[in-house]
């Protein structure tokens, strides 16, 4: 009997040892897997955020607000010369007006600052001939001879101050090809062109009108 109670200390005392080292053992394997998750979680919160990639401006680049602005300026600066009576002034900044907008590859905006230059040379070319006030005294007149008189008036004011409308020209003819260039669904366009044309054809009668007289 003594020794059946002693068989079973012994394997009382290695059952217990056995169930010890199982547990120490789960907590082994689970313990390094703890020890992942924080690391991780702290290298997440220790990542840079991604940097936000930008387009650099190129060196020499004007931004596209300030060539905008600039062409905004100018325009403005041509519309003050024009209400002065200043017509070359004028039309010479309608002009850089549109080689602004050309840059900003908008070809159906620079039309119509080209034609605004042109426009502004014939004004100055009526305004130098009186061309209201003879053309008015033309039509009220029935006098043959009175007719005659106003003719030769005409002519000699038109030849003098022609030289106006050969700038004019050009630029009537740039505004045309500026106006080309743009789409066809511009509602504007057919109102544009329509003026560029009118005022080229007013060009092209005074030169012949001249030619005739001489």
């Amino acid at each position: 009997m003594q020794f059946i109670l002693i068989l079973f200390t012994i394997l009382s005392l290695l059952i217990s040892c056995s169930e010890k080292g199982a547990v120490s053992q789960k907590k082994e394997s689970v313990s390094p897997q703890k020890k992942a998750v924080t690391t991780e979680s702290v290298e997440k919160k220790k990542s840079p955020q991604k940097e936000v990639k930008t387009t650099p401006q190129k060196k020499g680049e004007i931004p596209v607000s300030v060539q905008w602005k600039r062409y905004q300026n100018t325009r403005q600066k041509a519309q003050e010369a024009a209400s002065e009576k200043r017509f070359k002034e004028s039309a010479e900044l309608y002009a850089l007006a549109a080689k602004y907008t050309l840059e900003l590859n908008r070809p159906g905006v620079a039309s119509w600052q080209y034609n605004s230059a042109g426009k502004e040379l014939i004004n100055a070319f009526k305004e130098r001939v009186d061309y209201t006030g003879i053309m008015k005294k033309m039509n009220l007149t029935k006098d043959k001879k009175v007719r005659k008189k106003l003719q030769d008036t005409m002519h000699k004011r038109f030849a003098k101050e022609f030289s106006l409308l050969e700038p004019a020209k050009e630029y009537l003819l740039l505004a045309e090809n500026a106006d080309s260039k743009h789409s066809k669904a511009d509602g504007n366009r057919g109102k544009r062109l329509s003026l560029i044309k009118n005022n080229l054809a007013f060009i092209i009668w005074i030169a012949d009108f001249t030619k005739e007289q001489r």
